[in-house]
């Protein structure tokens, strides 16, 4: 009874401990990955539209190759 009960206090006391550096670091994460997928599929967007309005042939497979990208993550 007591052993069982001193192990319930120290994981209480461990996720106590634990816990709020996590609802700290909750929303540098949230706002890291919001920004970060928001931003490569804006780029990827935009680098798919420039397929059709790319006149130099050195730069289209580039671009080719991201509009790839994006439907096969779509």
């Amino acid at each position: 009874m007591c052993s069982s009960m001193l192990f319930t206090l120290h994981t209480f006391f461990f996720f106590s401990l634990l816990i709020p550096p996590l609802f700290l670091a909750f929303p540098f994460f949230f706002f890291f990955f919001f920004f970060f997928f928001f931003f490569f599929f804006f780029f990827s967007f935009l680098r798919s539209l420039m397929v059709i309005r790319c006149k130099r042939p050195c730069l289209t497979p580039i671009f080719i190759i991201y509009s790839k990208d994006i439907f096969f993550l779509l």
